[in-house]
């Protein structure tokens, strides 16, 4: 049962009502009085809805591990290689610990190293090609992180050598990368931001984009990588790039495509979404010139040993594991 409580002005007194039984005439002869409504028997002030089952409270991060540890089982068809809590972690942060998205993420990563197995066989930095395309900068990382906390992954096409490597090698850079940066919990909570700088990038170089290779990389860092991009500008992109990056917008989801930003010339638009202090010279920013072997330096500096790169198909299954410990 409920009650009301009220302060009567006009018999100076706090009167006591039963909610069920007043009339609206009643209620409106109240007027002004002052009325706290409280819940029979209870000592604070409750809502309408106190009746309601309460919302469910959000699992630790501990307890969060453990859910999807639990779910490892349901998918005997996956090679889960690597179950320890700083890697499933990654996932979680990756989808805001939403466990279910967390777990189909996780799913995606170890089917897509499966199914792509040639890729991951010797896939180190130690291999000849991916050294070539990180001194390069293709990719490389600024070293500090915006004012979010992001880290800057940075790639200047024009650098590509396309007589000494392929698309496919700066892909493979590119993942050995993004397995080092999001080895650290801030950026996988805060993210990525990636800005490609298509300046000098000629028609040449376009015409070793491989539709192929493009849909390939699509696919794995879309839906099958644990890492939040929060966004991709791309600058001084010439007209036949936009027509030869047309073959993989069917396969950009929504989120996705919203997250690219097409700046051109014009890098006055890069610095309505980016500081100036936290760029280079070459863009327009206050920072010094950009090194494109820096990253390279410090990825080398922390890989593994050489005598463990992978070298034959039986061993490509353990490639994942190689990949993601590494760090």
């Amino acid at each position: 049962m409920k009650i009301i409580i009220f302060f009567c002005r006009k018999t100076n007194s706090l009167c006591f009502l039963n909610k069920f039984k007043l009339t609206s005439q009643k209620t409106r002869s109240i007027g002004m009085s002052e009325y706290l409504e409280y819940q029979w028997n209870l000592s604070s002030p409750t809502s309408e809805n106190n009746d309601l089952p309460a919302k469910p409270q959000p699992l630790t991060k501990t307890q969060s591990i453990a859910a999807i540890r639990d779910l490892l089982p349901t998918r005997p068809d996956v090679g889960f290689l690597c179950t320890e809590d700083e890697f499933l972690l990654r996932f979680l942060n990756a989808r805001k610990f939403k466990i279910e998205a967390s777990f189909n993420l996780l799913v995606n990563y170890y089917l897509y190293r499966q199914k792509y197995r040639h890729l991951f066989i010797g896939l180190n930095v130690h291999d000849p090609l991916i050294r070539r395309a990180l001194f390069d900068g293709i990719p490389g990382v600024l070293p500090q992180c915006d004012k979010r906390g992001r880290r800057i992954l940075m790639i200047y096409a024009s650098n590509w050598n396309i007589e000494e490597y392929s698309l496919l090698t700066i892909y493979r850079a590119l993942l050995l990368s993004l397995e080092k940066l999001i080895k650290d919990q801030q950026t996988q909570m805060a993210g990525l931001i990636v800005i490609v700088d298509w300046t000098g990038f000629s028609l040449k170089h376009t015409s070793a984009l491989s539709p192929k290779a493009l849909k390939l990389m699509l696919e794995g860092l879309q839906d099958a990588f644990p890492a939040r991009f929060k966004a991709i500008h791309m600058v001084g992109q010439p007209w036949y790039l936009e027509a030869a990056l047309s073959v993989i917008k069917p396969f950009l989801k929504e989120k996705t495509r919203n997250k690219i930003m097409l700046h051109g010339a014009n890098l006055s638009k890069l610095h309505e979404h980016m500081d100036k202090d936290q760029l280079p010279a070459e863009l327009g920013g206050e920072g010094p010139a950009y090194h494109a072997g820096k990253w390279a330096e410090e990825l080398i500096g922390t890989s593994l040993d050489p005598s463990l790169a992978i070298q034959d198909e039986q061993a490509a299954a353990n490639a994942v594991k190689y990949v993601t410990m590494s760090f």
